[in-house]
């Protein structure tokens, strides 16, 4: 396990709306880590990524409108230790790792929302380009017809990601 800190942010504003996105309670992390893992990735696959709403983060709330409002924004800019795993999982088109936080658990309950969030704690690396994975199929197709391979039916070169 690794340890680091990050800074609470609520309702932060998302890149691609440039307006906050109410009752979302992020814990901004070092971009250094999610940049470590997508090189990382991209040295072991052809990958590429999307780039993630707010960057390197753990979501503390997503959306959820707390029982306990009296005491949302109460913590804004804390800074709050956290841990975090080096395996890296995949989650549908999203490579993820575990973090754990004690901090995080008292203010979810603070809210009045049980201590972790259904998804549990966790830095996402990023989110699988699919259109990349779409114009890659795209080519290998191309090129089977062009030079009369006879593929069999359905390849991809990607199975796992369902392209």
């Amino acid at each position: 396990m690794f340890t680091s800190t990050g800074k609470l942010i609520y309702d932060p504003y998302a890149r691609i709306k440039q307006a906050p996105a109410p009752y979302w309670l992020i814990l901004k992390t070092d971009e250094e880590i999610i940049r470590y893992y997508k090189a990382m990735i991209a040295r072991l696959y052809d990958v590429s990524f999307e780039k993630t709403v707010w960057g390197s983060h753990i979501s503390v709330i997503r959306g959820t409108v707390p029982p306990n409002k009296a005491q949302w924004k109460k913590y804004q800019n804390e800074t709050i230790s956290f841990q975090y795993t080096n395996r890296v999982y995949r989650a549908h088109s999203f490579f993820c790792i575990d973090a754990y936080s004690p901090r995080l658990e008292e203010i979810r309950v603070e809210l009045g929302l049980p201590p972790t969030p259904k998804a549990g704690f966790h830095i996402t690396i990023g989110r699988l380009n699919l259109q990349y994975f779409k114009n890659k199929q795209e080519k290998l197709n191309s090129f089977s017809t062009q030079s009369n391979l006879k593929l069999q039916h359905n390849t991809s070169l990607y199975p796992l990601f369902n392209v």
